[in-house]
């Protein structure tokens, strides 16, 4: 049996036990929410559970204090024995066993443990170990922390139509610019192509009339058509009631809206003539569309 010595002037605190039922007379200046007095009132503070620090208080709110620290340096020769005690609420370091030695550092990834060394009853630093290094695109954990190339990756997106933008539904992960993805042809850093067998057909294109989707909204050739009426008669006027949206023109519409008598090619705005025989289907004489009589108007 070895013998440490202790060496610490050692506190007690009577407020030290579990956090307590909510009332007068408990001691203050100390903290709140970790099951010690709350100096202000003076009255025990709602506990909120935490990691159990050496302190002598009740941190994580589960009846006892400072369970998760040794409570005394133990006499062993091993290399897993506590460097420190927790006596009384205050952290006493714990000799090492002469002549023994213990891994230290990371062992994740390209990281590889060093030794410590008892001497003098203290552990030496870690030596000849190998520690992390800055992340690199090659595939290994270099920063050793249990994932390879993190943040170095990014999504690229397949183009087929070469227009520089990439389909969604096509993507693949690469780690710098000497990675490639298995499927070939062009991969590119957005996803802004919602038809990638058109190469004018992206979000953010100029919406054209083309009969496609240019922009990329849901909608087809928006803003970009023109109103044509149905003109049945073929006197360049349409029915106003049956309009039509058309980039260029289409046979058997017009451009001018305004026909009052469509099966009718007499009656028209531009007519000027007055006709013997009323206006066919519809009636009456009013053949430039204005809603008046021509007859009466004209005389």
């Amino acid at each position: 049996m070895r013998t440490v010595q202790l060496i610490a002037t050692l506190f007690v605190f009577t407020n030290a036990a579990a956090c307590a039922p909510e009332g007068n007379g408990c001691p203050s200046g100390t903290h709140p929410n970790n099951g010690r007095c709350f100096s202000r009132v003076p009255s025990w503070d709602a506990c909120v559970p935490g990691f159990e620090a050496c302190d002598g208080a009740d941190n994580d709110c589960d009846g006892i204090t400072d369970e998760d620290h040794a409570s005394a340096c133990p006499d062993c020769s091993g290399p897993d024995c506590p460097e420190s005690a927790c006596v009384f609420g205050v952290e006493i370091p714990c000799a090492c066993p002469a002549g023994t030695r213990r891994a230290c550092g990371p062992e994740f990834g390209e990281c590889a443990p060093g030794v410590q060394r008892c001497e003098d009853g203290r552990w030496t630093a870690c030596a000849g170990g190998i520690g992390p290094s800055s992340e690199r695109c090659d595939g290994l954990d270099n920063d050793c922390d249990g994932v390879a190339d993190e943040e170095l990756r990014i999504l690229v997106y397949l183009d087929r139509d070469y227009d520089g933008y990439g389909d969604p539904a096509h993507s693949c992960s690469v780690c710098g610019l000497s990675d490639t993805c298995q499927e070939p042809g062009r991969w590119v850093a957005n996803a802004l192509d919602c038809d990638d067998d058109c190469d004018v057909c992206f979000s953010g294109s100029e919406e054209a009339c083309d009969g496609l989707d240019g922009d990329c909204d849901g909608h087809v050739d928006e803003g970009v058509t023109q109103t044509f009426y149905r003109d049945v008669d073929g006197d360049g006027y349409g029915n106003p009631a049956s309009p039509g949206e058309f980039c260029t023109p289409v046979a058997g519409f017009a451009a001018r809206a305004g026909d009052c008598a469509d099966r009718d090619p007499r009656a028209n705005p531009a007519q000027e003539a007055i006709f013997e025989t009323p206006v066919a289907e519809r009636g009456g004489f009013d053949f430039n569309c204005d809603g008046q009589d021509d007859r009466e108007t004209r005389d």
